[in-house]
């Protein structure tokens, strides 16, 4: 073999081998992707009821006597929790919440890899000790591109909170174990993902658009009718 036809062969040979281990590469499940923020499709994964979904002491909107109860798990740097909150949320406040029908519960679950997340939830929990967690948590997802310590501090400081002890709160990480319990139960529950929801138990796993959330809502608001 001449050496024109051997350097020729050994070229096909790294082709092939480069084409066989990017169609390999391409195969492999994105699971990083998937962790840090669902590919939405056209109609969520329900599991089974699961009433023992705990609330904890986390914060909550509409009326401790509503008969449906909304737990998400939810991280303020993920993107699609973003735009659950920017987009649907507002339509099951209007329908549900503001009615009565619906009890709202946030739960941290803050994602790996997200550098923000942690200290965005510690900062929000800091809010909350001084009655300003759902303006901070709007705060949160309306600047998402903002979430390091100085932009935390100055939404404090911007909603009129005392920021002495804002401040003494975020540095501290008093509120860390609380993140954690969250987190532990999401786990628990099975959640994988963010956002993730339970509505009355039954579990949606994705930031779907509204009339998902109102076919759930519905169906669960029949079931304690005819109860």
């Amino acid at each position: 073999m001449s050496k024109e036809s051997t350097v020729l062969v050994i070229g096909v040979v790294i082709v092939i081998v480069i084409l066989a281990a990017l169609a390999i590469n391409l195969a492999q499940p994105k699971t990083d992707v998937i962790k840090k923020d669902p590919v939405i499709t056209k109609e969520p994964v329900k599991t089974p009821e699961n009433p023992k979904i705990s609330v904890d002491d986390d914060p909550y909107i509409g009326s401790n006597s509503s008969k449906i109860t909304i737990v998400e798990f939810s991280d303020f740097q993920c993107d699609f929790c973003g735009k659950f909150h920017r987009d649907t949320f507002p339509l099951i406040k209007k329908n549900y919440i503001d009615t009565g029908k619906v009890k709202f519960v946030y739960r941290d679950y803050p994602i790996q890899g997200h550098d923000f997340a942690i200290q965005s939830a510690e900062a929000a929990d800091c809010a909350l000790e001084q009655n300003k967690f759902w303006e901070y948590h709007d705060i949160l997802f309306n600047n998402q591109n903002a979430l390091d310590l100085a932009s935390l501090k100055k939404y404090a400081k911007d909603l009129g909170l005392n920021e002495t002890r804002f401040n003494d709160c975020l540095d501290s990480e008093e509120y860390r174990p609380e993140l954690v319990n969250d987190a532990n139960d999401g786990i628990k529950y099975g959640v994988t993902q963010t956002p993730y929801f339970f509505i009355n138990g039954v579990a949606i796993d994705g930031a779907y658009p509204y009339n998902i959330f109102e076919s759930v809502i519905e169906q669960e608001l029949a079931k304690v009718s005819s109860n």
